[in-house]
């Protein structure tokens, strides 16, 4: 009689072959997707960033991009899992009420500092502001942060990433 299927022991050596396989596998899917998740929240940032600068300019009002926890306010400091708004301030009063417009609102799950002397950034009606960088930071221990930088004009560059990013940061 022909037998057809495996046997326990084809199974076992099957099984084993995958388990190994699994194991050099899910810590690079791991790093994999906190990779993405730190790019998707980059570009999305400096999505933000160039929507702020064309608000001011074509509204001519100041335009601020500041932290935000629900969406709707603003915070007073950048935090792991804030995320960030986009608004026109209609009656230049410097802080975003209830019925100024928001065209932009987006929840981020990783680190984002501001290094500025304020926790909003500003665009004037002519669209300058001041010249300041974000840092990304990685949620791995290993992870490399990202660092971008906007000038004066407004223009956003990628200037990077260092392992030492967040790290000097979190020592000042």
């Amino acid at each position: 009689m022909k037998q057809k299927g495996f046997n326990l022991i084809e199974l076992l050596i099957a099984l084993a072959i995958m388990g190994i396989l699994m194991t050099v596998a899910v810590p690079s899917l791991n790093e994999y997707f906190d990779e993405s998740n730190q790019r998707a929240s980059r570009d999305s940032l400096i999505s933000a960033i160039n929507v702020a600068k064309r608000e001011a300019l074509t509204k001519k009002k100041p335009t601020y991009l500041c932290p935000t926890t629900d969406g709707d306010k603003c915070s007073n400091k950048w935090e792991k899992g804030y995320g960030w708004l986009v608004y026109v301030d209609s009656n230049r009063d410097d802080t975003k009420d209830n019925d100024e417009f928001v065209p932009v609102s987006l929840k981020n799950g990783l680190s984002v500092n501001l290094e500025a002397d304020h926790m909003q950034l500003e665009f004037s009606p002519n669209g300058l502001t001041t010249a300041t960088n974000f840092t990304f930071c990685s949620n791995l221990t290993d992870g490399y942060d990202e660092k971008i930088e906007i000038t004066r004009l407004g223009r956003v560059r990628f200037t990077g990433t260092s392992k030492t990013y967040c790290a000097q940061e979190s020592t000042e």
